[in-house]
């Protein structure tokens, strides 16, 4: 799963899905949704998008499993799995840290450079109540990414 970590510290998802102290590896995704007219445009020549992201921790010995997938970003985001669906993932990810008491191995600090950029999940999505009841493990925030195609 050593790629898989290298999404989150070093890849499409880095300050997206970390979590300080925790080793996470994960996969972001993004695909074209097929239209009714049986092409990727609408009839107006808009693209609608799938993102997702796949993420588990701790990696060295995993306890939870997490698949996000949004049909459909909304207009006013970017539609990357990075951008979308890995801040979901981080919120649900920290939520069940703390519900599920799932302690970061020994020894583990996560990505060597901890590069967290979210501490929830933006304004738009929906968090679950278990994250907002209880306090989750900190995160260190950092301005926002540029996109990239």
């Amino acid at each position: 799963n050593l790629l898989m970590r290298d999404v989150v510290c070093s890849g499409t998802a880095k300050g997206w899905a970390g979590i300080k102290g925790y080793t996470i590896a994960g996969k972001t995704g993004t695909g074209y949704k097929a239209q009714k007219n049986g092409t990727y445009f609408d009839e107006q020549g808009r693209r609608a998008y799938y993102a997702s992201f796949v993420g588990f921790l701790p990696a060295e010995n995993p306890r939870i499993t997490v698949l996000v997938s949004i049909d459909e970003p909304p207009a006013s985001a970017q539609h990357f799995g990075a951008n979308t669906a890995a801040p979901v993932f981080n919120t649900i990810a920290r939520a069940a840290i703390v519900d599920l008491g799932i302690q970061a191995p020994s020894g583990s600090a996560g990505c060597a450079t901890p590069a967290t950029r979210c501490s929830r999940a933006p304004a738009r999505w929906s968090r679950s109540s278990a994250s907002t009841r209880r306090a989750a493990p900190s995160a260190t925030p950092s301005s926002a990414r540029p996109s990239t195609t």
